[in-house]
């Protein structure tokens, strides 16, 4: 096995285990008897279990945010564009044990990337959506843009990030979060959309 495939395989084995459990929970001996391989061919590659973590954490973040990216680019208007933000809530929910506050203790590093991530990349596109939205008179034109992007997060953290949360149901969320922005313009169209969200 060469050295991008061998690094490959251990991530694709080390991410299957970090999405499971803690990574405190997770050892070096774990993912080397997952991979197939000896610990010291893991060490030849990643130095540590928290630059092996951080990498794959830094990976889904820069994912999630060039697809936001990309649906906002797509998008035709503001309710298209959550309708595009379905599945990348989706992934985070699927990927929320990296972003647990417990399971990053003693992982500073990767503390700090998921709080940038979460206070600065997630709620600048939340503001964003919300001003769009505002202009395209679909939301309420009195709305604080600031704090309601604030609002958004609160939501992800309860519906997407919590991993105790047993709720899985992403659209409740995203029903309560439109239902205070939206406009009675707005409201006819996202009445219009929600049930083909729901069945697609």
């Amino acid at each position: 096995m060469d050295a991008s495939k061998k690094e490959k395989h251990i991530r694709q084995q080390a991410y299957t285990l970090f999405k499971q459990v803690s990574q405190k929970s997770v050892t070096m001996d774990d993912i080397a008897r997952h991979a197939g391989m000896s610990k010291k061919t893991i060490y030849q590659v990643y130095h540590s279990k928290k630059e092996l973590f951080l990498s794959l954490l830094n990976d889904i973040i820069a994912g999630v945010t060039k697809k936001i990216e990309e649906n906002i680019n797509l998008s035709k208007n503001t309710l298209h564009e959550m309708e595009l933000h379905i599945p990348v809530l989706s992934v985070l929910r699927e990927n929320r044990m990296f972003f647990s506050k417990e399971n990053l203790k003693g992982q500073p590093e990767a503390l700090k990337a998921v709080e940038y991530f979460k206070n600065v990349n997630l709620r600048s596109f939340a503001k964003r959506h919300i001003e769009r939205g505002v202009l395209e008179d679909i939301y309420r034109t009195k709305l604080a843009p600031e704090n309601s992007s604030l609002i958004m997060l609160l939501l992800l953290e309860r519906y997407v990030f919590n991993y105790s949360e047993k709720h899985d149901d992403i659209y409740s969320a995203m029903d309560f979060y439109l239902n205070g922005l939206l406009n009675d313009i707005g409201r006819k169209a996202y009445a219009l959309k929600a049930g083909l969200w729901q069945t697609n």
